[in-house]
Order: structure tokens, then C-alpha cells, then sequence
């Protein structure tokens, strides 16, 4: 009995060592996962506080607009007053310009190139050269062509748009253009019968919009990395990636104004968000997710495929006036205890069921996020789009 208590004992002792060890060992874990969660939000902050701190150290970018008029059958300069510091220079005009998808549907155009004035002196602060003082002009890049309705009446009947355009004049000329020997002018001309007005505007740091393509690709990749791998929290991630992404446009010189962030918030779209989270909030605490399934499961039977094809289409009923994500959220559990009770597999239902939720939620404006940005614009509203037209045209891809 001594022996038998002995060896209880330390069985009992020996277990007690393994749980011990066991508890270190996941103690040990929790501390370097611990570790590891620190390591990474602090990696992230301070990588949000430099591009903060970078963006802070930059101004704001500026430029100033001059009104000018391109004559009728004449060509109207302008000299840039200043140098930029590189290549590419940045022509923006503001007035009743058509779009690039009316090209083919006018003949009338305004021509816009750059000319390098080679001077005899290093006299390249002025204005405005005399013609004797310039020994010669030199086109130094092709001629933009940007199209323009065809009468006056016309051009006072349109909206103002603006239209931008980079020329590179090229290191040999920009060096010539630092140096002092020329200095670079813009050419404007038009084939309209009369005075065309515009507003020009001198860019001397342009935008690289390859470069800024792939920077904003790195930013939106590292977002879907923070966020599918759980990193961080979903907000957090979304406050670094708006971050990093001002802070990039800043380092390229095009650091934007609290006005124009302020007009990229689309408040249509994130007040309707809001509306329809109240809305399902509400509805969920009513209850009525759950009266679904069950009527569902009423209606037809307990039997398996019309019982998937009714809960697939008051999915997407659903999700055409409310938010589908939430919609498909709250489905899920009353769907996967519908799955249990007659033994089927529930992931195929909520795949379908989420396939629903997609194509329910594009029938309204309403429906999607990218419904209502879509149905919001400008442009599509003044053409006659509303809810009842944007809902019956979509009504006929969403049936079949």
C-alpha cells in the first residue's frame, strides 16, 4: 500500500510536473504572441507618424489660375514665369471643353503647344520679350488639341470642365531653361469663329500618374493584407492606409487642400450607410430574419431545394433595400440552424445565398455602395437616371 501510495504519489507529482510545464508552455506562447501584437501596432505607428510628420512638413499645393482669351484667328502666349524644377510641366485649362468622347463629333479645337524663346542675355524673369529680343523660337513639344464646341451658343450653354495635360520639354531643354539661356512659352490657338475665354493654370510639379498608380496599388495591397490577415483592426488599418495615402501625394508634391479632401467624402453614400445600419439594427431586434427562415421552412415543406431557392430569394428581396453584408450576417445563423435540423451541409446554401445578396443588392441605388455612388453622380442624374429608371433597367440583367 506504501508503495502503491508512493508510486500515486508521484504519478500524482509527475502529472502535476506535465501541467505545470504544459502551463509554461502556453504561458510562453501567449507572451510571444503578446510580444508580437505589440511589435507589429508599433511597427504600423510608427510608420503612420513619419508619412504624418512628412505630411505636416509640406504645404499645401497651390496654383494660381489667370484668365486668359485665345483670339479669333491668332495665337495667344504666355511665358511661364518660373522654371520647374523638372522636366514636366503641367497645363490645365478651365472652360466649355467637350470631353474626349466627343472628339470625333466636332471639328473646332484649341491648340495648345510649348515653344523655348532662346534670349541674348540671361534675362529670363520677365514677362514678356519683344520680338527683336528673341534671337529664335523653337517648338519643343507636339500640340495638345483639346476639342470645343463648334458656335458661341454653344460654348455658353456648357459647363465649365477642366482639362489637363503634361508636356516633357526634355532634360536637354530643361537644362537650357535652368541656365538661363531660354525660357519656355505656351502657344494657344483656335479655329472658332471668335474669342475663345479659359482659365490657365501653370503647374510647375506635376503629378507622375504612373508612379502614383503604383503607389496607390502598394497602399490598397497593404489595406487587404491588414485587413484579411487580421493584423490590426479594421478601423485602425483604414486610418493608416488614408494616412499613408496622403502622405504619398504630399512626397509627390500634390499634397491636396482640406477643401478638396473635404469634397472626395461622398456624405450621400456614408449618411445612406448609416440609415440602413439603423434599419437592420432595428429590424433585428424585431426578429424578423428569424420569421424568414421559418416561413420559408413552412412554405415549402422542409423540402430541400425550394426551401434553399426561398431563402436565396428573401435574401436578395433583402439586400436590394438594406445593406447586403449585414443582411447575409444576420441570415446566416438562423440558415445554419435550418441546415442542422435537416442534416445538409450549410456551406453551399450560404455560398448561394451570398451570390443572391450580390445580385439583389445591384438592383436599387440603394442596394450597394457602389450603387449609390454610381446613381449620385452628376453627370448620371442630369441625363434623366432615377431610382425608377436605374431600378427597371437593372431589373432585366438582375432576372436572368
Amino acid at each position: 500500500m506504501v508503495e502503491q501510495c508512493e508510486k500515486n504519489g508521484q504519478n500524482v507529482t509527475t502529472d502535476g510536473e506535465g501541467d505545470e510545464g504544459h502551463e509554461t508552455t502556453m504561458g510562453g506562447h501567449h507572451e510571444h504572441g503578446k510580444l508580437f501584437g505589440y511589435v507589429k501596432v508599433g511597427t504600423l505607428l510608427v510608420v503612420w507618424l513619419i508619412f504624418t510628420g512628412f505630411l505636416m512638413s509640406k504645404h499645401e499645393k497651390e496654383l494660381t489660375p489667370r484668365q486668359l482669351s485665345v483670339p479669333e484667328g491668332a495665337y495667344r502666349t504666355y511665358i511661364l514665369p518660373e522654371p520647374s524644377p523638372g522636366s514636366r510641366i503641367g497645363i490645365n485649362l478651365k472652360g466649355a471643353f467637350l470631353s474626349d468622347q466627343h472628339h470625333n463629333n466636332t471639328s473646332t479645337y484649341v491648340s495648345v503647344n510649348l515653344q523655348l524663346l532662346y534670349l541674348p542675355s540671361n534675362n529670363s524673369n520677365a514677362s514678356f520679350f519683344p520680338d527683336h529680343d528673341v534671337k529664335y523660337t523653337e517648338n519643343i513639344t507636339n500640340v495638345w488639341m483639346v476639342p470645343i464646341p463648334s458656335t458661341l451658343e454653344a460654348i455658353d450653354q456648357m459647363d465649365e470642365i477642366t482639362r489637363k495635360h503634361v508636356f516633357d520639354i526634355g532634360p536637354v531643354n530643361h537644362q537650357k531653361v535652368t541656365s538661363g539661356k531660354a525660357v519656355v512659352r505656351v502657344r494657344m490657338s483656335s479655329n472658332l469663329d471668335g474669342d475663345f475665354p479659359t482659365k490657365f493654370t501653370y503647374d510647375p510639379t506635376p503629378m507622375d500618374t504612373e508612379v502614383g498608380v503604383i503607389y496607390a496599388a502598394i497602399v490598397l495591397l497593404g489595406l487587404y493584407v491588414l485587413i484579411i490577415w487580421e493584423i490590426v483592426h479594421r478601423t485602425f488599418a483604414a486610418i493608416i492606409a488614408s494616412t499613408l495615402a496622403i502622405g504619398v501625394l504630399a512626397a509627390m508634391n500634390e499634397r491636396p487642400s482640406m477643401p478638396k479632401l473635404i469634397s472626395w467624402i461622398d456624405v450621400e453614400t456614408l449618411l445612406l450607410l448609416f440609415g440602413m445600419m439603423i434599419l437592420v439594427a432595428i429590424l433585428s431586434e424585431t426578429g424578423i430574419f428569424d420569421y424568414l427562415a421559418v416561413y420559408a421552412y413552412q412554405v415549402t415543406n422542409g423540402k430541400v431545394w425550394p426551401l434553399i431557392n426561398c431563402l436565396c430569394i428573401f435574401t436578395a428581396i433583402l439586400s436590394s433595400f438594406l445593406d447586403n453584408v449585414t443582411t447575409v450576417l444576420l441570415m446566416t445563423p438562423v440558415t445554419i440552424r435550418l441546415c442542422e435540423v435537416m442534416e445538409l451541409n450549410p456551406v453551399p446554401v450560404l455560398m448561394s445565398m451570398v451570390i443572391y445578396s450580390n445580385v439583389g443588392g445591384t438592383l436599387t441605388p440603394v442596394g450597394d455602395p457602389p450603387n449609390v455612388i454610381i446613381a449620385s453622380n452628376s453627370y448620371i442624374a442630369k441625363n434623366g437616371v432615377n431610382f425608377a429608371t436605374f431600378t427597371l433597367h437593372m431589373a432585366i440583367p438582375i432576372f436572368f
